[in-house]
């Protein structure tokens, strides 16, 4: 038997209304702040950014767009036992282009935290985010209220009728 939201909305409804919430706030969001990425690391490193290191970003905030969002959408839209992900690991994921782009460039990393580089080893560069309110917290409240949906979509589908 499905449940609704109160609005006649089933739980797979409500997680997909959510789902596309979430991605319509991440996704123009992600390859600025891929750029940006690449932007910061190097200002970090005292280098001079130029036409070749915009370059860089830009092309690593494309690649970023084209590899994530496509898996960002599929997440969002799967039904509650297919998402094997979250949007942070995916975010994170679009950060590997950075690191590309930034190794391209011949920057070196910084000294990181040990359980970092153990936790985290393809982000030399300490580029992960710790969590998706780095794209603000309007996104940080859709997140929040994706994840809530998930939960409950996912413990309504699985309780045991008998208790």
């Amino acid at each position: 038997m499905g449940l609704s939201d109160g609005e006649g909305r089933s739980d797979a409804e409500v997680l997909e209304a959510a789902g596309a919430a979430l991605y319509a706030a991440i996704s123009p969001r992600l390859g600025p702040y891929v750029a940006e990425a690449v932007r910061r690391q190097l200002e970090a490193a005292g280098r001079p950014i130029g036409a070749r290191e915009v370059a860089a970003g830009t092309a690593a905030a494309r690649r970023a767009e084209a590899r994530v969002l496509p898996a960002l959408r599929e997440l969002l839209s799967a039904d509650v036992d297919a998402q094997a992900s979250t949007p942070l690991s995916l975010v994170r994921r679009a950060l590997d282009e950075a690191t590309a782009a930034l190794d391209e460039l011949a920057v070196d990393p910084p000294a990181r935290d040990r359980f970092l580089l153990e936790a985290f080893p393809a982000d030399h560069y300490g580029l992960y985010p710790a969590s998706i309110a780095v794209f603000g917290s309007e996104v940080e409240e859709l997140a929040i209220t994706w994840g809530a949906a998930k939960a409950m979509a996912h413990r309504r589908r699985h309780q045991n009728p008998q208790r």
